[in-house]
């Protein structure tokens, strides 16, 4: 019988994938900042933050998945679960460092996005600072409860003391619900104010996508939120076999909540993609006969005798791409054209123009030869 995985390939190749966008994501933003701005402002630090400490989780994440976190627990050894545990705990703070990073980004990066507002300026400086607050106070009671912290995976350890991890749980439910609201709120409102200027296709469809990636991460809050409300109220039996998961699945949703928070906080500073200049095949196909004109020309310079100046231009000539140059010169009553062909020999005629008063005129123009090579 094959052995039960459960989801815990799944969480590794999900997870690391977010991770990954989140990476380029803000490597993307300070790279298009500095080329546009030329400089790098607090929220795109606390962004770069945010990204560290996601790291750090994603690597705790990783050992977890290699003890076996995501199969079902009650095929795991004794000494699984425990490291399942201990990982779990080390990098438990890191899941509201993130958040409180990301959020108070996005939420500087808004109050510089939409300064006249003056009413959602006013929203999100009072609703982030509730959620740091209640964020550092959850952050705070991770460490406290417990004492030392090893007492979380060893419970036995001599002279350890715990609080009632119902106040952590519930105090932690209402942080997680605060973060549902501002992934929604602070995703939706810009949009209401934005969509009543005046928009193209493009950025509207930019628009939909962006709230689809709030509600996206909106509902993983909301998971969070569900699965900790049943894990207190102690509901988790009537999930049926899924319980087996249950540790799996938390783990899975924070990770993705994380990194699409991460995300979607840089999507507004990436809006200087639209402003890079990107080379149509033209302009490739242009570069790379500059290059063969540019070679052929080293290469016939380096022939001996008078023969290396006309093979020279025999190379030009194979391309059809050496123009005649016609030049115009007038001078008082005459008229003198003279055209210089692609092996640089000059012809030259004059005209009379009828002219009574001195005049000058010189002007250029570039004429290829109407020639086609045979295919």
């Amino acid at each position: 019988m094959a052995e039960d995985l459960g989801i815990n390939l799944w969480t590794l190749g999900v997870s690391w994938t977010l991770t990954s966008l989140a990476i380029t994501a803000v490597l993307a933003r300070f790279h298009l900042r500095w080329k546009f701005t030329h400089r790098w402002e607090v929220h795109d630090w606390t962004m770069l933050a945010a990204l560290a400490v996601q790291i750090f989780y994603q690597v705790g994440l990783t050992f977890m998945c290699k003890w076996g976190s995501g199969r079902p627990y009650d095929t795991l050894t004794p000494l699984q679960r425990v490291m399942i545990t201990k990982w779990s705990w080390i990098i438990a703070p890191a899941v509201y460092i993130i958040s409180i990073l990301a959020r108070v980004s996005i939420a500087l990066l808004l109050l510089q996005l939409f300064s006249p507002q003056v009413w959602f300026k006013r929203f999100v400086v009072i609703f982030t600072i509730l959620q740091s607050l209640v964020g550092i106070t959850v952050l705070v009671m991770t460490f406290g409860q417990s004492q030392p912290y090893e007492v979380y995976w060893n419970p036995s350890l001599p002279g350890g003391r715990e609080w009632n991890h119902k106040i952590y749980n519930i105090t932690a439910v209402v942080y997680i619900l605060l973060c549902s609201i501002s992934d929604l709120t602070f995703v939706l409102f810009p949009i209401l104010i934005i969509s009543k200027l005046n928009m193209g296709l493009r950025r509207r469809i930019s628009i939909s996508l962006l709230l689809a990636t709030s509600l996206v991460t909106m509902g993983a809050a909301a998971a969070k939120a569900t699965i900790a409300l049943m894990q207190i109220t102690g509901r988790t039996a009537s999930l049926g076999s899924t319980w087996k998961y249950l540790e799996g699945i938390i783990n899975l949703v924070t990770c993705v909540e994380q990194d699409l928070v991460i995300i979607m906080g840089c999507v507004p500073t990436l809006r200087y993609v639209t402003r890079l200049s990107i080379p149509t095949m033209h302009d490739v196909a242009a570069s790379l006969t500059s290059l063969l004109l540019r070679s052929r020309k080293r290469a016939g310079s380096t022939a001996s005798g008078s023969d290396s100046h006309v093979n020279s231009h025999d190379g030009f000539n194979s391309l059809e791409l050496t123009p005649q140059l016609h030049v115009a010169d007038v001078k008082g009553p005459h008229h003198r054209a003279t055209t210089i062909d692609s092996r640089g020999q000059v012809h030259g005629m004059e005209q009379h123009t009828g002219l009574t008063s001195i005049q000058r005129t010189d002007s250029f123009t570039v004429r290829y030869a109407d020639r086609v090579n045979p295919v």
